[in-house]
């Protein structure tokens, strides 16, 4: 499980190996996982079997849902950077892109879609602004990225010339993104039309 993310073993560093120990032994005690083994006795190379308790994990409210798929993708990337960081990353963005229902009046109101700044990625889970931008890099790139980027550019302001960056809209890639983008890009310029004229937002 720690090779999955990135991590190495040895015997001179078994941190890790204690955090991941300690976070079962958590999950275990508020009964949100069953674990047969005795967790004192287990090894980094040691296979158990871990139960999760359905009624804790209730997706439909809790819960950020990443499909095997979407997992295996971000577990297979040739990437040195910490593969747990670019899958937080990746849950923090898809936190925010809301599953709209098909009957829902007035759908362009509504954007499957994520345009909150980077600085309020980093401050939301204590990464640097470098490690942000290098995950978010890696999702929305390759032949077939997690996430699709559209790039806003900047706003300029009509009292003191001065310009300010838009944040970028970032979507799932799956049919009709296309779409999602066209909204989110429209309810963005909205929020900020009035007190900036918009430039190179095409």
């Amino acid at each position: 499980m720690l090779h999955s993310y990135g991590y190495s073993i040895s015997t001179r560093k078994t941190s890790v190996f204690s955090d991941a120990i300690a976070v079962l032994r958590v999950m275990v005690e508020n009964e949100m996982i069953e674990i047969a083994s005795d967790l004192s006795k287990v090894k980094a190379d040691t296979g158990i079997e871990i139960k999760t308790n359905n009624l804790v994990f209730d997706t439909s409210k809790n819960f950020t849902i990443v499909t095997i798929e979407q997992f295996k993708t971000i577990l297979s990337l040739n990437t040195k950077v910490n593969k747990e960081n670019i899958l937080l990353v990746y849950l923090y963005v898809k936190s925010y892109i809301i599953s709209r229902k098909p009957d829902i009046p007035n759908p362009f109101d509504y954007p499957e879609a994520f345009y909150k700044s980077t600085d309020k990625i980093v401050k939301d889970l204590g990464m640097s602004k470098s490690t942000v931008n290098k995950c978010l890099q890696i999702l929305t790139s390759g032949e077939h990225p997690l996430l699709i980027k559209k790039e806003m550019g900047f706003s300029h302001s009509e009292k003191d010339k001065s310009a300010k960056k838009l944040p970028n809209i970032y979507v799932l890639n799956k049919s009709g993104y296309e779409t999602e983008i066209a909204w989110a890009k429209e309810k963005l310029l909205n929020i900020t039309r009035g007190n900036f004229i918009l430039a190179n937002t095409e």
